[in-house]
């Protein structure tokens, strides 16, 4: 019997310049992810209608306008999956908090190398798929006690 394989990670890339979104998602499909770019807010919620994602990367300094308004005009559809933000100017401390806590966030400053990136990547996916273990086990932990624990 073949040991069963997880489903490949889907993750989406926001990012405005043409040549860093590709390379990003040229990098990350190399590590067998599925892997989907958007240019701008309007590509994105795009994208998310069609296919959830299990991870998001947002460039905060996007083309017209703060990648920090897309974030929270997209929360409520990345219910559950992990969010890297990566930045150059705007201060990670006031972008987290304007956030939900529910969504793991993760700050990249720029310049990055791709190899911090894809650590950066496993680690949020790591950190999601253990968030998401430990909640299925609260629901099974509260089924099973029929909700008096």
């Amino acid at each position: 019997m073949e040991p069963q394989m997880d489903p490949p990670a889907v993750i989406m890339v926001v990012e405005d310049n043409p040549f860093v979104r590709e390379m990003i998602c040229d990098w990350l499909r190399r590590g067998g992810h599925v892997v989907h770019g958007a240019s701008s807010e309007r590509a994105a919620l795009r994208l998310l209608a069609q296919e959830p994602v299990d991870l998001a990367i947002v460039d905060l300094n996007l083309h017209r306008v703060d990648g920090l308004s897309l974030v929270r005009s997209v929360e409520s559809k990345l219910a559950g999956a992990a969010l890297i933000l990566i930045t150059g100017a705007v201060d990670y401390e006031d972008a987290a908090g304007a956030l939900s806590a529910s969504i793991p966030v993760v700050a990249m400053g720029k310049p990055y190398s791709f190899y911090a990136l894809e650590q950066v990547v496993k680690a949020a996916l790591a950190h999601r798929e253990s968030g998401a273990a430990a909640e299925d086990e609260a629901r099974a932990g509260r089924k099973s006690c029929g909700g008096a624990c």
